[in-house]
């Protein structure tokens, strides 16, 4: 690395324009007095003994009386501690700079288009952790295991969970056991499908199928953005397919979540 670039990653570092020519000159040097010092670091005499003091009090140097003040540079140790420390801190403020890019907070926003698959998968799981009284989701079995925790907690909660799961067409239905205790009603759709989940008809999770050229998100907490949504789901990704769980009572008090299933239902018996 050149000195310059040397002296400016000191500054970055928290160190002075002055303090950080002054370390890079004694390191440089060796063991000096602080006048030579001040003329080969190109720091005026009048302030070399204010960034000495100042170094020293960082631990960067060590200063002694011989016929005049002398200064060396203390062993790099606490120094390298310092930088690192620094560093890590520029690489955690990193990583944050990139979450927040990627993981936009949609509170006051209607909808936010995000670019990482994760992302909405973990929008979705705080969505589904927040429900209140209805889930419908369109998953892989994949994607439904890496929800299933938040899903069985809803359930758990009193929660309508509806999934519709989707397998490759020459794949047959899933066993129902890893819907026990989990879902409400379970459907089986011999298509790959996008990932869809609705929130309480409130709040929406969308991303392409994993095939997609374009695979990027939309998340939405919007009652009228996800009624658009909620339409598609119950045509496209629900009422077509045939269910392969249920654990809904068949006989009467039954309660239901959705209208248009309730009158669906009891037309028959009126």
């Amino acid at each position: 690395m050149e000195t310059e670039a040397l002296i400016e990653t000191f500054r970055e570092a928290g160190l002075s324009p002055y303090q950080a020519s002054t370390y890079v000159a004694l390191l440089d040097v060796g063991a000096t007095s602080a006048t030579e010092l001040a003329a080969t670091a190109d720091v005026p005499s009048a302030r070399i003994y204010d960034v000495l003091r100042a170094l020293e009090s960082r631990g960067y140097v060590e200063t002694y009386e011989r016929e005049h003040l002398c200064v060396r540079a203390h062993s790099p140790a606490e120094v390298l501690d310092d930088l690192r420390s620094r560093a890590r801190e520029f690489e955690e403020a990193a990583e944050e700079v990139e979450t927040r890019w990627e993981q936009p907070d949609i509170k006051g926003a209607r909808a936010s288009l995000v670019r990482r698959f994760d992302t909405v998968v973990d929008q979705a799981r705080a969505f589904i952790e927040a429900a209140s009284h209805q889930v419908q989701l369109s998953v892989s079995l994949d994607e439904y295991e890496s929800l299933r925790t938040a899903l069985q907690s809803a359930h758990d909660r009193g929660i309508s969970v509806r999934v519709t799961v989707y397998t490759s067409p020459d794949e047959g239905a899933p066993p129902e056991s890893p819907f026990a205790g989990v879902c409400t009603e379970v459907r089986h759709r011999r298509l790959p499908g996008p990932f869809v989940a609705l929130i309480d008809r409130h709040q929406t999770c969308f991303a392409h199928h994993a095939d997609s050229v374009d695979r990027y998100g939309v998340l939405v907490d919007d009652r009228a953005h996800t009624y658009v949504f909620n339409w598609y789901f119950q045509t496209c990704l629900w009422d077509p397919w045939p269910l392969v769980y249920s654990d809904r009572p068949s006989d009467p008090p039954m309660e239901y979540v959705d209208l248009r299933q309730c009158i669906r239902e009891i037309a028959p018996m009126v």
